[in-house]
């Protein structure tokens, strides 16, 4: 791991500036593909985030081995700080898919992180239709736990605790 990028995982912000200030390259990855920006967003530094952003030739929309962005890791664990500093960057796609297929806004729902997810939904994130669950999340925006319970019986889709989460979480949001 290069220093730039320990430095940014571990949230130290001086040394991250004056390894900005000698030229430290933003774009270098880890052994896992996650460059600077992935790391700190993952750990929610965002005032590395923001120092990261500025850099010119920084990619928000880098991703790691796993095809996941700086995004996806903020939005699965809640790091609203990050989330807003990256989703209003329009370098940043926020509806970008991992190699799994799965866009932010499933991450943050599958994590249960109801205010990250409203976030997301109010920033025009949405979930594709690769994964198992976009169907189902979709619909569940808009219906109430009974209506969704009734739909699920009649398609024949086992619910479970998962899927009957985002139900109740959209119910809330509603």
């Amino acid at each position: 791991m290069d220093t730039l990028n320990s430095a940014s995982d571990s949230g130290h912000i001086e040394v991250v500036k004056l390894l900005l200030e000698h030229g430290a390259d933003v774009t270098v990855a880890n052994s896992y593909g996650s460059t600077p920006l992935i790391r700190a967003s993952s750990h929610g530094h965002d005032k590395i985030v923001g120092l990261l952003l500025a850099q010119q030739n920084v990619d928000p929309q880098s991703s790691d081995a796993n095809g996941r962005t700086a995004l996806s890791w903020a939005a699965a664990k809640g790091h609203e700080t990050v989330i807003e500093l990256l989703i209003t960057d329009e370098r940043l796609d926020g509806n970008s898919q991992d190699h799994a297929g799965l866009a932010p806004l499933t991450w943050a729902s599958q994590k249960s992180q109801d205010f990250t997810v409203n976030l997301l939904v109010q920033h025009g994130c949405f979930i594709h239709g690769n994964d198992r669950y976009s169907f189902f999340f979709q619909i569940a925006m808009f219906m109430t736990q009974k209506a969704f319970e009734d739909v699920a019986a009649i398609m024949h889709f086992e619910i479970d605790d998962f899927t009957l989460g985002l139900v109740e979480l959209f119910e809330e949001i509603n």
